[in-house]
């Protein structure tokens, strides 16, 4: 502030007259970083990013990344997520049978990418939850500081 109360910014490059000046919180996916940062939450966002970080390696090997693991609002998951923790699965128990669903992922092949869904899904929902209630677990101690 200046001797006369006002608010005085200072910007690293030329800003025209009128130009609104505007503070970009967090992407349109991802509020966490609010609760993080600022310690609020943006309640109308879509999503978050589910940060399943400990899945990188899986990540890239199906060509996602973070934009792609949301968790929505309303609660459903996004179809890459199970993907990505089948994958991982797949690979910790059975690198032939990981194989095989990476061959269905990549070519589109949805009945056999289906299949091992049924299949494995007591352990991809296993996993999920455990992230989901380590997640909750981490954002309840952050909006408690």
């Amino acid at each position: 502030h200046d001797e006369d109360g006002n608010c005085v910014f200072y910007s690293a490059s030329d800003i025209p007259a009128g130009y609104p000046l505007r503070i970009k919180y967090s992407g349109p996916s991802d509020p966490s970083a609010l609760l993080a940062k600022y310690g609020f939450l943006d309640e109308q966002a879509l999503g978050t990013f589910c940060k399943m970080m400990n899945m990188q390696t899986e990540m890239t090997d199906l060509g996602l990344t973070a934009s792609n693991m949301l968790f929505y609002s309303n609660g459903e998951i996004a179809p890459e997520v199970y993907d990505c923790v089948l994958y991982s699965i797949l690979g910790g128990s059975d690198p032939s049978l990981q194989q095989q669903f990476y061959d269905a992922y990549t070519s589109g092949d949805e009945e056999t990418k289906q299949s091992f869904h049924n299949q494995y899904w007591e352990y991809t929902l296993q996993t999920i939850r455990e992230h989901v209630d380590q997640t909750l677990q981490d954002l309840y101690a952050l909006s408690v500081r």
